[in-house]
């Protein structure tokens, strides 16, 4: 089932000026704290955050992305790795981030960042891929993501026993894994070599 913040996808891909205008209120300040926190100024901030909302903009019109999780956690972990990887351009050494702690509690390292952005290529595939599947599918799998028991799916889907979910989810699984391993993406983000250890 999508997250109730859906709305703001919707209201980003309508061109929703209300909707607009929440999003710079609620979640603007924040972004910009964090980019001050970090080596950057007042411009910066501006620039990252609308960079950000034409990054989930085009993303949403690409793959139909359903929001499964809060729009203000999406939303940070898009610029926050978008300004990481600003920041290593800028800079070749070590960094040290100033973390938001409502959505994370440390950061780290330029690997440690490195592989942040990995994972969260690999996620952003894996839910492109997963909004491909049937609505059934897609129930059924986000419904084992968020920890609730085969009698629960049962009873959502209203399948005959536990060993039915079981045997569905089997078969979604691997529909899930065919178009992830068919993904023209696939080579580069769960085969890339890992940088080697210093």
């Amino acid at each position: 089932m999508p997250h109730e913040d859906k709305k703001y996808i919707n209201g980003l891909l309508k061109e929703e000026v209300s909707i607009i205008k929440e999003i710079y209120k609620k979640w603007g300040p924040e972004c910009k704290r964090f980019v001050l926190s970090n080596s950057g100024n007042v411009q910066d901030a501006d620039d990252l955050f609308q960079e950000c909302l034409l990054t989930i903009l085009k993303h949403a019109k690409l793959h139909k992305i359903e929001l499964n999780v809060p729009f203000g956690g999406y939303l940070y972990f898009i610029y926050r790795n978008k300004w990481i990887d600003t920041l290593r351009k800028r800079k070749n050494e070590q960094l040290r981030i100033s973390e938001s702690t409502r959505y994370t509690n440390e950061l780290t390292s330029k690997a440690l960042a490195e592989e942040t952005e990995l994972v969260n290529e690999r996620m952003l595939l894996f839910y492109a891929c997963l909004y491909q599947l049937s609505d059934f599918c897609k129930t059924l799998i986000d419904g084992r993501l968020k920890k609730m028991s085969s009698k629960q799916l049962m009873n959502l889907l209203k399948l005959p026993t536990a060993n039915a979910v079981d045997f569905r989810m089997h078969k979604c699984r691997k529909q899930l894994k065919k178009l992830i391993e068919q993904h023209p993406n696939f080579e580069e983000l769960f085969f890339r070599s890992k940088p080697k250890e210093k």
